[in-house]
């Protein structure tokens, strides 16, 4: 230290010998640092040190004391300009270091200095002491203080990025958002400009856009280009409607790049785009992109990705992706192409708003124009006239109304028959049909009033999404003139009448129009025919506005209903549903029973989702009871579309190589379907596989596929099997779950590296047979193929479209029960029945809709009838469900609740302490109340496979045991009870878990006199924690997928298997395990096992306390196939009574 510090001196600029003895501590507290750093000793002049100087800043992370969990960290950095350093690196460590990790300060000392030579700048030294609440922490910790080293030297670099810094105080900080900072500070320095601090700090607000997921599938090259080029065409084009705002103005850039997801990469062309607007009556959003891009490259595809518009402002950023249907890249042809056509395609696609059209329909004038052209036929070889005229229109729908006169001819079609005969896509609405005159007082003319409504408006839209009327009415004539043959197209009001009408009706309901006016305009005008708005009674309208509005206020929540009222002379009827055939059909009934021209007065209105249809007849008793016939009828035969809704309540992964958790797996099983499934006795039955054929030393399987197809129309291929499997087991992918195909021949040797995936015994002879070569006999391996691990996934698409998982729709391929449809809001996935899945009659569902709200939400969208189920699998079970008074419902598990020791860190490393705590329990007070669910559990093991082994007894409870092993653990240890540090249990965040974890804390106290403090978590939280090693005790519920005891022993055959978080691995335990492998004998493999078990159990690693069936509640009426004892629900296969 003393030559150290002397070599120092030599460069200070404070010479040593006059150092005050405050800072002589100081200094030589940090010296060892400065000089590691600097390597003072090795200086021979200035510009040396000036060089080494340059590298700053540096940062040193080192434990100085394994025990006490003591971190050390020092900053040697130049000081920040414009800053204080001091306050500025404290603030800085605290925000993104201390208040992330699970740490407090003990000690900090800071200070400045500088060198004698000249123009040196100053340098900060700063050191902390901090204690670390767990050794495991350690790693993540100086991982974010490195991190922090990083953006440091950034904002040394540039000092609006120091002010940036200070600013920000919400943005993620990781290597990848810090790479991304450094990048984007490059392209700033190759621009050679001076951009501020609101430029670093709208780079902030765009990554607080991007989700987690989209940041991680895209490289820190191509996150800094798109935001660089975001911000920067975001400030041109911001200057340029400054300069001149008359004109469109739109930028794009173009750069092409790839995106990596978990099996393989993808090529895109990234694009920034930006366009100006006005905000108030334009707008330009991402099916007009699609469009636009269409029109340039049809082969090219819009990629979902995030789109972010700028608040306040008249130019709309976004950055999108686009890519090749073939999955290959773009050339450079076709992104010229893009550059000089696409901004044009963009401004002719910009949707211009205009006020909504507020039209009724002039009644004189449809009286006068078939009067008019009744005139105008004067033979009886006149061609028929009409006039069409534009009537209403909504985004997907344009209406005309058609006036047609003509001489009917005996034995004519009508005009409804006449349009049934044309191939057309128009929906043809009658309205009436009469006989205005006769012509020479023996041919009767015949007046047609009907509207024809175009569905389908996409060769009339145009590339502004407005309607081109004149097309739209050009191709309504031409298939008139195909219906009735050649016409003369010939192309007014009652409106005071109307609007006397509307303005009575009004007064007459006064305190409805105060509060919504349109409302009653909309029920008034949506009386037909058209002139009885002109004619009707005020009585009569009130009394059926009054008769609609009973039924509005009706409490019914079924999908239809009606409601009768008689008045005087006049029967009136209304009735809701959410069938938009009902019309068509409640017509054609009156048509069929002969009263439709006994109808007086008819309306129509959709109001909040429902459609309402009333009608007025003449009272007639005889009428009534007719229409009550019709819709009761129609109440019989009309099927409901059979829904089921679930609720979500953790992360799903949708790819089921990925998706390996419990529930992503249920989820998965609805959407993919594997060579063979479980029946509800649990029984492997044929699925995909339409025949298997087993060798006699059970070590060869040869599955033979029945034709089935993905849900994009492919065929699946016994190829789509092996492909899938294979990528599991590759070296690069990091699953926990890879030990399931462990049975096939060299799958570990191929995970492990071993061995190429290629030599995995996993074979398509060809495109329906699929063999397999496995280890050692296995008896579950039937069973293991009916696991969501086990689907295939279509090769062909994985291999162009890594990221098909992340699609939504015809573009997400599956091949089980039902399809993944497009996002809508509130529901987390909506899925539809698949009319492609092999086995589609065994499906009764037609949708099953998947919410994710909270624990609250979902119990009272249970309670008011929105939610199918509540409870296990899906979300977690809940001790109020009783007080809902509902019936509960058990689910057969293999669901058992473990404590875990983690036998790598103090104080557990002590097997006699493990064993104490094993004992110091008291199960029956844990279990309480809920003994109707909840059995003691004595043995890891699931409750059905410990019942095989006759007469194991596991770990039973003995608290004067477990004093008397705790005092000797104590002993071995070297350490006194009062020496003995608190214990951390950590446990996922449900309610059992909780309230398991306090009472072990209870118990431990008054048996074992310790502290214990409790900490929940998420679950996937806590399963990383687990994973990692991050824990002293941890609460893990633990369920096999498979029926056979085999499953939960070999997760601890090898020290390195992913769920073995213990490390531990024993030489007899591997051994009687291999033996139960190649064991023909069921009996003589039960012992092998058995004796296994009791070794494992022996080692106190784990402390089972009790099995769990959980507790759900479901509607009344919903049967769902629950595969026993595996606690797994079959949802896809569901049905309502």
């Amino acid at each position: 230290m003393t030559s150290v510090f002397k070599t120092v001196s030599k460069w200070l600029e404070v010479p040593h010998p006059i150092l005050s003895c405050e800072l002589r501590q100081v200094l030589e507290s940090l010296l060892e640092v400065v000089n590691s750093i600097l390597r003072l000793e090795e200086i021979e002049n200035e510009k040396a040190l000036r060089e080494i100087v340059s590298k700053l800043p540096q940062v040193s992370c080192t434990y100085t004391n394994d025990d006490a969990g003591i971190v050390k960290v020092t900053f040697l950095s130049l000081e920040f300009p414009s800053l204080d350093t001091n306050r500025f690196v404290y603030e800085l460590f605290d925000r993104f270091v201390l208040s992330k990790s699970r740490c407090f300060e003990l000690e900090s000392k800071a200070f400045t200095f500088e060198f004698k030579a000249k123009d040196m700048p100053r340098l900060y030294v700063a050191d902390y002491l901090i204690h670390l609440s767990e050794k495991q922490s350690y790693e993540r910790f100086k991982e974010k203080v490195m991190i922090l080293k990083e953006q440091l030297r950034l904002a040394l670099l540039n000092k609006n990025f120091s002010f940036r810094l200070a600013l920000s105080h919400h943005v993620r900080l990781d290597r990848k958002i810090t790479a991304i900072h450094s990048q984007v500070l490059r392209y700033i320095e190759e621009k050679g400009e001076e951009f501020d601090t609101q430029f670093l700090l709208d780079v902030d607000r765009w990554l607080m856009a991007f989700s987690q997921d989209f940041l991680e599938k895209r490289s820190p090259l191509l996150l800094a280009k798109a935001l660089f080029n975001l911000i920067s065409i975001r400030r041109e084009l911001e200057w340029k409607e400054t300069i001149d705002s008359s004109k469109r103005h739109i930028q794009l850039s173009f750069f092409p790049s790839s995106l990596s997801f978990t099996f393989g990469t993808k090529p895109v062309l990234g694009c920034t785009i930006g366009v100006g607007l006005n905000p108030s009556c334009e707008r330009f959003v991402e099916k007009h992109l699609s469009s636009a891009l269409e029109a340039v490259i049809p082969s090219a595809n819009l990629l979902i990705s995030p789109e972010v518009h700028l608040e306040k402002s008249n130019i709309q950023m976004m950055y999108i992706e686009f890519e090749r249907e073939d999955g290959m890249r773009f050339t450079d042809e076709e992104i010229e192409k893009l550059k000089s056509q696409l901004p044009i395609e963009i401004e002719a696609r910009v949707q211009r708003f205009v006020p909504e059209l507020f039209m009724v329909r002039n009644e004189e004038e449809i009286m006068k124009n078939i009067l008019t052209l009744t005139k105008e036929i004067r033979s009886a070889e006149d061609f028929p006239q009409v006039t069409v005229r534009y009537e209403q229109h909504d985004e997907e729908t344009l209406v005309f109304c058609v006036i047609l006169v003509r001489i009917l001819k005996e034995g004519q079609d009508s005009v409804t028959e006449a349009f049934s005969k044309v191939n057309h896509s128009l929906a043809l609405i009658p309205e009436r049909t009469q006989i205005v005159s006769y012509l020479g007082g023996k041919d009767p003319v015949e007046a047609n009033v009907f509207r024809v409504q175009l569905s389908d408006v996409n060769p009339f839209t145009r590339r502004n999404f407005s309607f081109n009327f004149f097309e739209a009415r050009h191709h309504v004539i031409e298939v008139i003139e195909a219906a009735v043959g050649e016409i003369r197209d010939y192309n007014g009001g009652m409106i005071l009448k109307q609007s006397e009408n509307l303005v009575r009706f009004k007064q007459a309901f006064s305190e409805v129009d105060s509060e919504n006016p349109e409302f009653l305009e909309k029920f008034f005008y949506s009386l037909n025919p058209i002139e009885i708005q002109a004619t009707i009674e005020t009585e009569s309208l009130k009394l059926f506005f009054e008769t609609f509005s009973s039924l509005l206020e009706a409490e019914e929540e079924g999908f239809f209903s009606y409601r009768f009222h008689r008045k005087g002379s006049q029967l009136f009827l209304f009735t809701r549903c959410n069938d938009h055939h009902f019309r068509a059909a409640f017509e054609e009934e009156l048509e069929k029973q002969d009263l439709k021209h006994k109808l007086m007065i008819s309306s129509s209105l959709l109001h909040h989702g429902f459609r309402y249809e009333g009608v007025i007849f003449d009272n007639h008793e005889e009428i009534e009871l007719q229409l009550e016939g019709i819709l009761k009828n129609y109440l019989k035969h009309q099927i409901k579309p059979k829904v089921l809704n679930l609720n979500l309540e953790t992360k799903i992964f949708l790819d089921p190589r990925i998706g390996g958790d419990h529930q992503s797996s249920m989820i998965n099983k609805m959407l993919f379907e594997g060579l063979m499934r479980l029946d509800e006795q649990g029984t492997p039955q044929l699925a995909i596989a339409e025949k298997v054929e087993v060798s006699d030393d059970q070590t060869r399987y040869l599955f033979t596929l029945r034709e089935s197809y993905w849900s994009n129309g492919m065929k699946v291929l016994a190829e789509d099997f092996e492909y899938a499997w294979k990528k599991v087991l590759s070296p690069g992918f990091n699953t926990r779950f890879a030990y399931l195909f462990y049975p096939i021949k060299n799958a570990r040797l191929a995970k492990e590296g071993q061995c190429s995936v290629d030599e995995v015994k996993v074979k398509a002879l060809d495109d329906t047979h699929l063999e397999i070569h496995l280890e050692t006999p296995t008896p579950y391996f039937l069973e293991s193929t009916t696991l969501g691990l086990y689907s295939p996934v279509n090769s062909y698409i994985d291999r162009i479209h890594p990221n098909w998982a992340q699609e939504r729709g015809d573009r997400f391929i599956c091949n089980g029960p039902f399809r993944l449809r497009e996002n809508r809001s509130f529901y987390a996935f909506e899925l539809a029945k698949n009319h492609r899945f092999w086995n589609q009659d065994s499906i009764k569902l037609d949708h099953i809709l998947l919410s994710r709200v909270n624990s609250r939400k979902a119990t009272e969208l249970f309670c008011t009838k929105k939610l199918d189920w509540l409870g296990p699998p899906l979300g977690y079970g809940r001790s109020n469900f009783s007080q809902l008074g509902e019936k509960i419902h058990y689910l057969p598990t293999t669901k058992s609740l473990w404590y875990l020791f983690n036998n790598q860190i103090f104080p557990f490393t002590n097997h006699k302490i493990r064993q104490a705590f094993c004992l110091a329990v008291n199960r029956c007070e844990i279990i309480g109340t809920n003994r109707d669910c909840m059995l003691p559990a004595y043995s890891h093991l699931p409750l059905n496979h410990t019942e095989l082994f006759r007469g194991h007894k596991g770990m039973e409870e003995n608290s004067e045991r477990a004093e008397q092993l705790f005092k000797e653990g104590l002993d071995e240890l070297g350490i006194t009870k009062r020496e003995f540090p608190q214990v951390t249990v950590i446990h996922y965040n449900s309610e059992a878990s909780n309230r398991t974890s306090h009472l072990l804390k209870k118990q431990w106290r008054e048996i074992l006199g310790i502290s214990c403090r409790i900490e929940p978590y998420e679950f996937a939280d806590l399963f990383e924690r687990l994973g990692r090693g991050e824990f002293q005790v941890g609460c893990f519920c633990w369920i096999s997928w498979i029926n056979d005891p085999i499953y939960t022993l070999n997760i601890y055959r090898n020290r390195d298997e992913k769920l073995n978080v213990f490390f531990w691995e024993d030489q007899e335990y591997q051994t009687l395990l291999d033996l139960a492998d190649h064991e023909l004998d069921l009996d003589k493999r039960l012992e092998y096992l058995h004796e296994a078990a009791k070794i494992f159990s022996n080692q106190h690693l784990i402390l089972p306390i009790y099995y769990e069936y959980e507790r759900y509640l479901k509607s009344e009426n919903l049967q769902v196939p629950i595969v026993n004892n595996l606690g797994f629900v079959n949802y896809a296969y569901s049905r309502f009574k």
